[in-house]
């Protein structure tokens, strides 16, 4: 169901919402009536997907060195303290502890890094009209749709879904001199690169939870999405309010399209696009 969150700037609930896609995703969405969510990690385009802006980074990593060295220096001196009153089997036992803290990979970066296989994304574009560029990046060669709908009807369409779904607006930020408030574990996933402003993204959301603490930071432990993702129940009456085929589609097409909505019973109007409708001149 989906939940308001703080990490999550919402547009309003009448903004207009597109979703863009080649006819067999758009096939498997209205068979299965579910919606495809894709692992963060896995999802393609851009590599850096809930990463951290570098110097960011390595600011959060030298803190990490320090305390490890802080906490290795506590053990190490625990361990003269208990060698001076000979206990040396007790201070023998803290080789283990020293190792392994020398060891441990940076918590920071090991976190923001791995939370990206426990959150999985699906992805929306704010605008009253719809995208010639969208359609030319998702649906090159012409044989594709469009749904669109309201944030409103988009947020009704996880009623079904018992885990959290949030929401909200992507914001593009300059990586190399911008950071990330850090107050929420979901801030880095709501942030892209400039250079994918055009998108104007809304960003759908679900994380599973792992279990037990210490498997959050952990790459060897499996992802709760699978390999590259998982389907989610969606309400198809209020996640579309009307299909769009692509302009470069031919007659063809649309009719094929048209006979796909019948045949699974989706009441929602087909249309053409009209964007390579021609000039009266």
């Amino acid at each position: 169901m989906f939940e308001g969150h703080p990490a999550f700037e919402e547009p309003d609930d009448d903004a207009r919402v597109w979703r863009y896609m080649r006819f067999t995703k758009f096939v498997s969405l209205i068979v299965r009536r579910e919606l495809y969510f894709t692992r963060v990690d896995k999802h393609s385009g851009d590599q850096w997907e809930g990463a951290i802006p570098r110097k960011q980074m390595a600011r959060l990593v030298k803190a990490d060195e320090a305390a490890r060295q802080q906490q290795a220096e506590f053990f190490r001196e625990l361990q003269r303290l208990r060698r001076e009153t000979g206990n040396e089997a007790a201070a023998a036992a803290l080789d283990a502890s020293i190792d392994m803290v020398c060891k441990q990979k940076p918590f920071n970066q090991q976190f923001w890094k791995c939370q990206r296989t426990w959150c999985a994304i699906n992805c929306w574009s704010i605008d009253e009209h719809e995208s010639d560029a969208l359609w030319r990046l998702y649906v090159s060669a012409g044989d594709g749709v469009a749904i669109s709908t309201t944030f409103g009807k988009l947020k009704a369409a996880f009623h079904r879904v018992e885990e959290p779904v949030y929401a909200g607006k992507v914001r593009y930020i300059d990586y190399a001199t911008e950071e990330i408030a850090l107050n929420n574990m979901f801030a880095p996933l709501m942030c892209k690169r400039k250079s994918f402003r055009h998108e104007n993204e809304l960003r759908i959301l679900v994380a599973r939870a792992l279990q037990g603490v210490g498997v959050m930071h952990d790459e060897s432990y499996p992802s709760p999405w699978g390999d590259k993702g998982d389907y989610v129940a969606v309400d198809l009456d209020l996640l579309v309010s009307h299909v769009y085929v692509s302009p470069r589609a031919e007659s063809w097409f649309r009719e094929l399209v048209e006979s796909v909505v019948t045949r699974y019973e989706l009441k929602k109007g087909v249309s053409q696009s009209l964007l390579d409708e021609e000039s009266v001149f």
